[in-house]
């Protein structure tokens, strides 16, 4: 049996789930999971406080990774190299929202989140919550 933190409403075992796009595949489709969580769009699960909000499109477009590797390089270091700590920030993700806003540093780079960062991009969100480093008291 799975941690609690890897089970969904369900009982599914994430680790059972090959991949994010699995997880929301899962999710869209049952109904328990739907009841627990709702639909995968982001609307209702975006992020808890009164963050400032970016098209996650445009954060990705306008900010880089840090290493100038290029986000799909980003992306695909996380899901190979930090698996489990992917699947339990999506299922925290998906029960809680993003409760952390993306930090956005005023060199045009993502200072912290790139985990959350790949976990809204894969569940399909629209919208991430930020804050810009300037904004840090």
């Amino acid at each position: 049996m799975a941690p609690d933190d890897l089970v969904l409403a369900c009982g599914q075992e994430m680790e059972h789930l090959s991949g994010i796009g699995e997880v929301a595949d899962h999710m869209n489709a049952c109904g328990i999971c739907i009841g627990n969580y709702g639909a995968l769009d982001g609307s209702d699960i975006a992020s808890s406080g009164s963050a400032e909000y970016m098209e996650l499109k445009q954060l990705l477009a306008s900010y880089s990774d840090g290493d100038q590797q290029g986000w799909e390089a980003e992306f695909r270091n996380l899901r190979e190299n930090d698996a489990p700590a992917i699947r339990a920030l999506t299922l925290s993700v998906l029960r809680h929202g993003i409760t952390t806003p993306i930090l956005l540093g005023g060199d045009c780079r993502v200072w912290d989140g790139h985990h959350r960062l790949y976990v809204a991009h894969a569940l399909g969100f629209e919208q991430v919550p930020i804050q810009h480093a300037g904004d840090i008291k």
